[in-house]
């Protein structure tokens, strides 16, 4: 997703990435969850939304980085919801966990194959899934959209792209012999392992 996120944002990048590429398949989808800390005295989005409302500017939330999809699902929730809440930038998500986890922070976006373990166990409160269906990992979790008030959609993907000027039998092939990969039962073997670990993976690609 990085890909489209750069020249959006307005960061200079020597490539226009409608332009540049030609696009073989989408390979790997990651939903993310609206998590808060067990602490925080909200157990739906919509309560979250209404507490938010009611301190503006004094709730923090955690990202891996200006520009990341959970530093902009933050800025996202707060154009939607018409909250007001405070982005603090981590050097990685994995720091920005934990101090959701102690309470520093009181809400983050993150792909689900990193915190579903913590959601699992307790240490953490997922209030919904920000996407557009539920997820086979944490199927109890509804999605922000199905709650009914807001269309807020935050996920990370990964596709096949090749350069721009490749042949169209080049591009066929390619399509053709990456989802007959996808395809192969040791493949669909690890890939029933990685929807455990890492969310959903789109086994067609097109």
């Amino acid at each position: 997703a990085g890909l489209a996120l750069a020249p959006a944002l307005g960061t200079k990048v020597p490539y226009d990435p409608q332009k540049d590429f030609a696009h073989i398949g989408l390979a790997v989808y990651a939903p993310y969850l609206l998590l808060v800390p067990l602490a925080l005295p909200v157990a739906s989005v919509q309560e979250f939304i209404g507490y938010a409302k009611k301190q503006p500017g004094k709730l923090n939330y955690g990202s891996s980085g200006t520009g990341t999809p959970n530093h902009l699902g933050g800025e996202l929730l707060d154009i939607l919801a018409g909250t007001r809440t405070v982005h603090v930038p981590y050097k990685g998500g994995a720091t920005a966990l934990v101090d959701l986890i102690g309470g520093q922070l009181q809400y983050m976006f993150s792909a689900i194959p990193q915190v579903q373990g913590h959601v699992k166990s307790g240490r953490l409160r997922a209030l919904g899934v920000s996407g557009p269906v539920r997820s086979h990992v944490l199927p109890d979790v509804p999605t922000v959209r199905e709650l009914g008030f807001l269309n807020l959609e935050v996920q990370g993907w990964n596709g096949f792209l090749a350069p721009k000027g490749t042949p169209r039998e080049a591009i066929d092939r390619l399509h053709k012999e990456t989802r007959a990969a996808i395809e192969m039962p040791d493949v669909q073997a690890r890939a029933a392992v990685l929807r455990e670990d890492f969310g959903k993976f789109v086994v067609a690609v097109g």
